[in-house]
């Protein structure tokens, strides 16, 4: 993970700023509480099918350093 730090850092402040956003969006959607657990529940599915498409990519352009771990 620490191969390139900055693409790391990057991928874990959308996806936490997104599961953040989870919590925040029923707050601010306080007068429409079914919505705001709609839109809560929305964001939510959207982090986690982002955050595997950002890990896979960060896999893919690291793939060498992968091998070296897992091979030897």
């Amino acid at each position: 993970m620490l191969v390139a730090p900055a693409e790391l850092l990057g991928v874990t402040v959308v996806l936490a700023g997104l599961l953040i956003g989870r919590f925040v969006l029923p707050l601010l959607l306080g007068m429409l509480p079914l919505v705001g657990e709609i839109a809560s529940d929305v964001v939510v599915t959207y982090a986690l099918f982002l955050g595997a498409h950002l890990v896979g990519l960060y896999f893919r352009r690291h793939w060498g350093e992968l091998e070296a771990i897992y091979l030897g």
